[in-house]
């Protein structure tokens, strides 16, 4: 299998600019990481209409945390599907994700309720786990301009993936939340660099492991058991929600979801694993160069998501 031909004048581009920025020395930083996401985002330009949006927050005793709130039928009440955004734990937020949440929302005809987490740096981890958890825990606080089901979902794409695995972890023991599903898009599950996939598509490919390794530095500061911190080495479990899992055929990402998935089905639990094998990381966020493939993405989602 080959990379998509839709992906190769933007990869050729793409490696040309890292391996130029190696050759002048030039090290990344959060700004530069930052920069280059949002640079990304414009590769999503169809922003669709929606019925409802709104930016709320999600008062703790400690912090407030902002959210958009979606809703495509705003008068009829839908599950909620709670969304993190990927970006290595160190980039985005919920404006650069407007598009994809908009889009999940109306695919998957739910209220989407996007998280705005806070970052490293800044804030290492768990900050953003922390903040996504009581965001989950919290959220039928805000829904009072919205219908909606006592039904919850939770989603993330790449460290989102990640951050949504997480709270399952620490949900299996708490019993806190009935989250009834979650959707892992190329998620980032192993903090060890243990799978193959990282040398196999490691280079060449969007994602580099130095870039990998460079977000999980700043991620953990002070000196984390990443291998516990990892939700693919924590407990699997039959209180772990039904579990649809994307990859990509050229992610280094690829394997740890397919390893994943692989130990949610041996715990007896409802779980789905669909591969885009000509893909690369981050390709919902390219929708732009491969409309086809993303257009499936929501698809799969919204048929996992509906169900029962």
């Amino acid at each position: 299998m080959m990379i998509s031909p839709k992906l190769s004048g933007f990869l050729a581009q793409s490696n040309t600019y890292i391996a130029r920025m190696k050759n002048r020395g030039v090290l990344p930083t959060p700004e530069n990481a930052r920069a280059a996401m949002a640079q990304l985002a414009g590769f999503v330009s169809d922003i669709p209409g929606i019925a409802h949006i709104e930016d709320r927050v999600i008062a703790t005793p400690d912090l407030k945390i902002p959210v958009k709130i979606y809703s495509p039928s705003p008068d009829v009440p839908l599950p909620v599907l709670m969304y993190y955004h990927g970006g290595g734990h160190l980039c985005g937020n919920t404006d650069l994700y407007d598009p994809i949440t908009r889009k999940l929302a109306i695919a998957a005809n739910v209220i989407v309720v996007s998280v705005d987490y806070r970052l490293a740096p800044e804030n290492p981890y768990p900050a953003g786990i922390n903040d996504c958890f009581d965001a989950t825990l919290n959220v039928w606080d805000i829904l009072n301009h919205v219908k909606h089901q006592r039904r919850q979902f939770i989603a993330g794409d790449s460290a989102g993936g990640a951050i949504a695995a997480s709270i399952i972890m620490r949900n299996q023991a708490s019993q806190e939340m009935a989250i009834e599903k979650q959707v892992l898009i190329y998620p980032g599950l192993d903090y060890t660099f243990s799978s193959a996939s990282y040398q196999r598509y490691g280079s060449g490919h969007l994602l580099e492991v130095d870039k990998i390794q460079f977000y999980f530095d700043n991620y953990f500061q002070n000196d984390e058991d990443r291998l516990k911190a990892s939700p693919l080495f924590g407990p699997f479990s039959p209180n772990m929600p039904q579990t649809l899992v994307i990859t990509a055929g050229f992610d280094p990402l690829k394997d740890e979801g397919r390893a994943y998935y692989a130990k949610v089905k041996e715990q007896g639990i409802y779980a789905v694993h669909y591969e885009f094998p000509e893909m690369i990381h981050a390709f919902m966020s390219l929708e732009d160069l491969v409309k086809k493939e993303v257009g499936e993405l929501y698809q799969k989602i919204a048929d996992f998501l509906k169900t029962s």
